[in-house]
């Protein structure tokens, strides 16, 4: 029942926002052009009533010749934003609406197999501009789950080439881990992804970009995952770099320091390392990654896990994927490793 009144709430608001925003944005659109009109009709009274090459005459000239030509240009940066799913004008804020409906079918091997549709995510993502100037907002919700607000952060722009996030979201940890689900090369994460994802949490995260070079740095609540309250007084923190020395290839490493609370004793260490390196040329798409994790709560132990994620276009709409992965839950324990081998197209 839950789900059922979900579902209906996302549609009204969609149905809401796809025939309110429009009426906004040819309203906003309607009052430019007038102003520009008037502006236009300004510049023309100034060069009839006199000498227009009068220094004073002039910089009010250029000043309405700038002012039309500001408003022509946000005029222009709506509707191109119009057709990417933008709603409304940059001069009261920008609103983009998406939907990612992802469906998996089950088959069992094992026992009496039974065959089970699922919806796995159906997603609405609501992003864009705030109407203060380099602020934007993201939010994500999901109907299928137990938890419908995935994500809701805002974006400070005000350093050069630096975006500062501060709310509940994906922290930059692992390479998929952080991608958009429609993104994702397969529609599951890699098996270490599984393993070792905090997910979503509230805290704040800096990313900057350089042209061959990215930094992430955050501080977050921290474990137990998809948490929305701390449940310690220690912070988990994440740093992170990628190299790129080539636009379509990537080296990559991070790590991340945290402490969760056990169910009895002292908050207890949870670390992880990783890196690893992705090249997406072409009709080639291969990413590797390693991640070697440390815990600290009820018996002390080392585990690591790897993937290699391969991919090949043999259309221009249709690529050929495989993925083989590893994960070892305690390195000083034998035979207690697992391995996945997923083939799979797009």
């Amino acid at each position: 029942m839950k789900t059922t009144w979900k579902a209906v709430w996302v549609l009204a608001l969609f149905l809401l926002a796809s025939s309110v925003c429009p009426v906004f944005s040819y309203e906003i659109d309607a009052e430019q052009n007038k102003r520009i009109k008037d502006l236009e009709e300004k510049v023309s009274a100034l060069k009839g009533g006199g000498d227009p090459e009068s220094a004073k005459k002039e910089q009010e000239i250029q000043a309405l010749k700038k002012e039309v030509a500001d408003i022509r240009q946000a005029l222009e940066a709506s509707k191109s934003a119009q057709t990417q799913g933008k709603f409304l004008n940059t001069t009261y804020g920008t609103l983009t609406m998406k939907g990612i409906v992802q469906t998996q079918f089950d088959q069992g091997q094992h026992g009496t197999p039974s065959g089970t549709f699922l919806v796995k995510r159906a997603r609405l993502i609501f992003s864009g501009l705030a109407p203060v100037q380099k602020v934007g907002y993201f939010i994500q919700t999901d109907a299928t789950g137990e938890i419908f607000l995935l994500d809701a952060k805002v974006m400070f722009n005000q350093i050069p080439k630096t975006t500062v996030n501060v709310g509940r979201f994906v922290p930059a940890f692992t390479y998929y881990m952080p991608r958009t689900v429609a993104d994702l090369d397969f529609i599951n994460y890699p098996l270490l992804v599984t393993k070792y994802a905090p997910w979503r949490q509230v805290g704040a995260q800096i990313d900057t970009k350089f042209k061959y070079a990215n930094f992430n740095a955050g501080i977050f609540n921290g474990y137990p995952a998809n948490g929305w309250q701390d449940n310690n007084p220690a912070k988990d923190y994440l740093g992170r770099m990628e190299i790129t020395p080539f636009k379509d290839f990537g080296i990559f490493g991070y790590r991340w320091e945290g402490r969760e609370k056990p169910t009895t004793g002292p908050d207890a260490e949870k670390n992880r390392t990783g890196g690893g390196l992705s090249l997406r040329y072409k009709l080639v798409n291969v990413v590797g990654e390693y991640v070697r994790g440390y815990d600290e709560s009820s018996t002390k132990k080392d585990s690591s896990g790897y993937y290699v994620n391969a991919g090949v276009k043999v259309l221009p709409f249709w690529e050929l994927l495989c993925r083989y992965d590893w994960f070892d839950v305690d390195l000083n324990k034998p035979l207690d490793a697992e391995d996945w081998v997923t083939l799979g197209t797009n």
